[in-house]
């Protein structure tokens, strides 16, 4: 998936967004599998239903009656109907389980109407349940089912819970409030292509325990953690989150790392988004380091670097020790560009794959043998072979057991003469090397074992 920036006010950015959709749906799991008939009569028929929600026994029901027997059956097609958008079913969620069946635009209705509720603005995101029942005071919202749209919000994150209030981010006020003094902290940034405004109001929710006084405003909160503070502050114009933590140097890390932690789960949770990870360089404003080229050179045994636009030298281990320790920033798992292997069945980075395969090979994973398959892509004919983790163990894909890389092969001695018709000597025929079998078996699909 990708981030396009678009406006619907001049229409900028909408091509776009049609040419991905067009190459994304194509991909998608499922799309081309062959389904029963049974399951589209489920469908026809949730989709000509007046009811907002109705109970799972009564889909179960309603399967039956279809053709739909079995419970795999019904789970699987109930996967599909909700990935689809026909219902919206949380089968593993005991806070939704008891609806488990519902109209889409029901649950959206709701949940909208409160965000944008003029009450609801009037208290600056903070809502209690007099307040909610006043908002959903309607036919289609029984007292029982707001429960649910407020769990929805929850789910979601769009709102938390304290104190038997409510809090919604993005109702909060713009302004930002005192925050105290923030001398002598440790800074990190975090910086985007583009700031999706949910970032920081999900972040708020993910966290809210540790908010500071109920310091939290649109854009930024205060957190406390072990007698640390943190100030966290979104900027859309600049595309990025600005974390400032104080208190005692012992524990700044420990806040530090729980903020990124949870960051980087909701970076999970948005296709195409990837923030960049950048430290400040003391007695410089402005002047930042990326974080993982700090942690590359530091891999490679430098000691120092120069950060862009100045001339000077900076250590290293100074600029990472206030946001890691070295031992926890020891890589476990190779980092791609470290040359060491990321996960089981990996290869490193093309500087270290052996030399005959750079540039011809493209590779395919293969977990179950914890090794990859290598096929040519620069020969007619399709070649195959395994190659395990470490690059000096290959071995044929028809051999047996692991053999070392063959030695090369001496040149062939020079004949003295050329041998002629009577002249009594034996004409040698030159030697040709051995051709190795490759098992057709073993080719990717569309790829010919023949010449």
């Amino acid at each position: 998936m990708d981030i396009i920036e678009t406006s619907c006010a001049n229409n900028v950015g909408l091509d776009a967004v049609r040419d991905s959709l067009r190459q994304s749906l194509g991909t998608l799991p499922h799309v081309r599998d062959e389904l029963p008939t049974s399951f589209f009569a489920v469908k026809e028929h949730l989709e000509k239903l007046d009811a907002d929600y109705l109970p799972f026994t009564a889909y179960e029901e309603l399967c039956r009656d279809k053709g739909v027997d079995t419970s795999a059956s019904q789970e699987l097609l109930i996967g599909f109907l909700h990935d689809l958008g026909t219902v919206l079913c949380f089968r593993t969620d005991r806070r939704l389980r008891d609806t488990n069946i519902l109209n889409p635009s029901w649950v959206t209705g709701g949940v909208y109407r409160l965000l944008n509720s003029h009450a609801a603005a009037q208290e600056k995101g903070l809502l209690r349940w007099p307040v909610i029942d006043g908002i959903l005071d309607d036919d289609r919202y029984q007292p029982d089912k707001r429960q649910f749209i407020v769990e929805m919000m929850k789910k979601f994150e769009l709102c938390y819970e304290s104190d038997d209030i409510f809090l919604i981010p993005d109702l909060l006020t713009k302004e930002e409030p005192d925050t105290g003094a923030w001398e002598d902290t440790l800074d990190f940034t975090v910086r985007y292509g583009v700031l999706p405004s949910s970032i920081i109001g999900r972040l708020v929710v993910r966290l809210h325990p540790m908010i500071s006084q109920g310091t939290v405003w649109r854009t930024g909160v205060v957190l406390r953690l072990d007698g640390n503070r943190a100030l966290v502050k979104a900027d859309r114009e600049d595309a990025t989150l600005v974390i400032r933590v104080a208190g005692p140097a012992n524990g700044r890390r420990g806040l530090l790392t729980a903020i990124r932690a949870e960051l980087r789960k909701i970076e999970k949770t948005i296709p195409g988004l990837a923030g960049e990870e950048q430290v400040p360089v003391a007695g410089h404003p402005g002047v930042w380091v990326p974080y993982k080229h700090l942690l590359n050179l530091e891999s490679v045994g430098r000691d120092t670097v120069v950060p862009q636009g100045l001339v000077e030298e900076f250590p290293i281990a100074r600029l990472l020790d206030g946001i890691e320790t070295k031992a926890d920033r020891r890589p476990t798992r190779g980092t791609p560009g470290s040359g060491l292997p990321t996960a089981a069945g990996e290869l490193p980075e093309a500087a270290e794959r052996p030399e005959d395969t750079k540039g011809r090979f493209r590779f395919l994973g293969l977990p179950k043998f914890g090794g990859i398959i290598a096929l040519s892509a620069s020969s007619s004919r399709c070649s195959a072979r395994w190659s395990a983790i470490s690059p000096s163990v290959a071995m044929n894909v028809n051999a047996t057991r692991p053999t070392t890389p063959p030695r090369r092969r001496p040149p062939p001695r020079p004949v003295p003469r050329r041998a002629e018709a009577g002249s009594g000597l034996r004409r040698r025929t030159p030697r040709r090397p051995p051709q190795r079998a490759v098992a057709g078996a073993f080719c990717a699909p569309g790829w010919d074992s023949g010449a």
